[in-house]
């Protein structure tokens, strides 16, 4: 008897453990596939990890891992895993707006799951008639792979056999993607940095053997990585450059529009200098010109000639006015170099020598080097002035919202920033005080409780009409709050934010309502009352009007008192002279 309860127990506690032990080899398999990424120096590294490991964590027969094009028009193969290099050669590249499962999971950021062989054929006859040892594949899942802007990839697992697609192994799979794709963002990264370094390490070892040069490199590399205000650094690095590279030196930036400004014009004597800037304004480039600034914004390409010929100053007047001033210049030679990042041309540096000096093609490569490091400077207050914009524009809007918010910080819940109408309803500015500095009058409720909870345990805090004394108005507030928890960069919880939308006259105007509808139904009750007093009196004015006979009419009375004083019966006593004169009562 006992064997035969204990066998079944058994059999479950065997099952459980074997899938606590699955479970735990892919959380192994899983934690070292993480590690491989955090170590991952490129992106094939990143690809190679994630197909190496595909196998051990879900049982695949192959892992592919493909990235998006710079023309985002394709996937192609960055590594694969557990298939042969002939049998992956048809998938090397794969146009984005294929029928296929991961071309369109790539498309439309949204995980693809087949886990019969009913499914893939579905899905792509394509993949349903490919084969291993005359065996078709049991499943395929295609993940979209992302970075922390954009989808910039996608993963394939396929297998032989029918595949464990259930909700925590779906999990496994989507944060290998999630984590596949900030480790490519990462190495890509890196890969940038290790650029940048490399390129300042073949300028610095280039000026090595000329130490005005090195000295001009390394300044205008630390002015433009320690100042803040970019683009007045791109100024002071056109300041710099003159006389060591040239006589003249200009920096202009090509706007989002196509527009062009120019940030800085540098010249050693101020009368030139002035004299320059009213030319430009008289004579501004032309964006279409075919040489010069406008050529090399169009084509980032860099454009430069040791020496200035005749006829090109005169093909580049616009009159014989421009031809003479151009010419009193008594310039020799110029370079005009794109200043670039991420591909895009944000710019171009010029410059110019006069006199007898002339550019070499060392100094080009100088200045090309010098226009990388622009490049950054410029994207960089892009970028800056992109994020204060949008800063200015969220706080804008967080302020004039018809909510009071706030972000409360630290175990004291002190308050870093409160709007407009949080303003009003305190009735002070309570930036870098405690919450229980700020509202003394409620110190002893139960009021701090939500908060100092939420803070604890990260859980959101919601509630509606919740009654709020405040100090600075007079009687309860109602309010329908909302206590959020705020995380560090580790996960560690840092302080609240806080919504309160004030409906204290929806809950008084609720409430008038209420009082108005007991008063009606109050009112309803005492005229139905009425009515039936009414009722009762006129029956017994037409009974005593037109009844004859004493004992009906007493009758009569009597119900009618029974009736107007709600009593279960009722009695009618008179007096009565009998035959000898002595009263009695009946």
């Amino acid at each position: 008897m006992n064997g035969a309860a204990i066998t079944p127990l058994e059999g479950d506690l065997a099952s459980r453990l074997e899938a606590l032990e699955a479970f735990a080899r892919r959380a192994s398999v899983l934690h070292q596939l993480m590690a491989d990424l955090a170590q991952a120096e490129s992106v094939g590294a990143v690809g190679e990890a994630a197909a190496r490991h595909g196998g051990g964590l879900f049982g695949a027969t192959a892992s592919l891992v493909f990235l998006v094009d710079p023309a985002g028009r394709q996937l192609e193969l960055v590594s694969f895993g557990g298939v042969p290099t002939g049998r992956v050669e048809p998938w090397r590249v794969i146009p984005l707006d294929t029928a296929q499962p991961l071309p369109e999971a790539v498309r439309t950021g949204m995980p693809l799951w087949y886990g019969t062989r009913a499914e893939v054929l579905a899905a792509s006859p394509q993949l349903g008639a490919v084969a291993l040892d005359g065996k078709g594949l049991q499943g395929v899942v295609a993940l979209p792979m992302r970075d922390s802007r954009a989808i910039i990839g996608g993963i394939a697992f396929s297998f032989y056999e029918p595949p464990d697609l259930g909700g925590v192994q779906r999990d496994f799979y989507l944060t290998v993607a999630s984590q596949c794709g900030l480790a490519i963002e990462r190495a890509r990264s890196r890969a940038a940095e290790r650029n940048a370094h490399e390129a300042e390490a073949r300028a610095k070892e280039l000026l090595l053997t000329q130490r005005e040069r090195l000295v001009l490199l390394a300044d205008a590399t630390k002015l433009l990585s320690s100042e803040l205000d970019s683009r007045k650094a791109l100024g002071q690095l056109a300041a710099a450059v003159v006389p060591a590279l040239g006589d003249w030196c200009a920096i202009d930036e090509r706007a989002p529009d196509g527009s062009t400004r120019q940030l800085a014009l540098h010249h050693d004597d101020p009368a030139k200098l002035a004299f320059a800037a009213r030319l430009h304004a008289e004579y501004p480039p032309i964006p279409d010109e075919s040489r010069g600034l406008g050529k090399v914004l169009r084509t980032g390409e860099t454009e430069w000639m040791a020496e200035i010929p005749s006829a090109l100053l005169l093909a580049s007047a616009r009159d014989a006015t421009h031809e003479a001033l151009l010419r009193s210049l008594d310039l020799t030679s110029y370079a005009v170099v794109a200043i670039k990042a991420r591909g895009r041309v944000l710019g171009a540096l010029t410059l110019v020598t006069e006199g007898s000096r002339r550019m070499t093609r060392d100094d080009v490569d100088l200045v090309e080097d010098l226009a990388g490091w622009a490049g950054l400077a410029l994207e960089n207050a892009r970028l800056f002035e992109a994020v204060e914009g949008s800063r200015a524009h969220l706080h804008h809007l967080l302020m004039r919202l018809p909510a009071a918010i706030a972000i409360l910080r630290g175990p004291e819940l002190r308050y870093e920033l409160l709007n407009e109408d949080g303003e009003t309803l305190i009735g002070q500015s309570p930036i870098g005080r405690p919450m229980r500095e700020v509202f003394p009058h409620l110190v002893g409720t139960s009021f701090f409780e939500p908060f100092e909870r939420v803070y604890e345990t990260g859980e959101p805090f919601v509630a509606s009409e919740v009654p709020i004394g405040l100090a600075a108005i007079p009687g309860d507030r109602y309010f329908d709050v909302v206590y959020q928890p705020t995380r560090d960069g580790a996960g560690s919880i840092d302080g609240l934010v806080t919504f309160a939308f004030e409906v204290t006259t929806q809950v008084l105007a609720r409430r008038r309502i209420e009082a108005l509808a007991d008063d009606l139904q109050r009112a309803e009750a005492v005229a139905t009352q009425h009515a039936a007093t009414q009722a009762a009196l006129n029956e017994l004015a037409h009974v005593i009007a037109g009844e004859r006979d004493l004992e009906r009419m007493v009758q009569s009375v009597t119900d009618v008192a029974t009736t107007l004083t709600g009593a279960q019966f009722g009695a009618f006593f008179y007096n009565v002279l009998d035959e000898k004169g002595a009263w009695y009562t009946l």
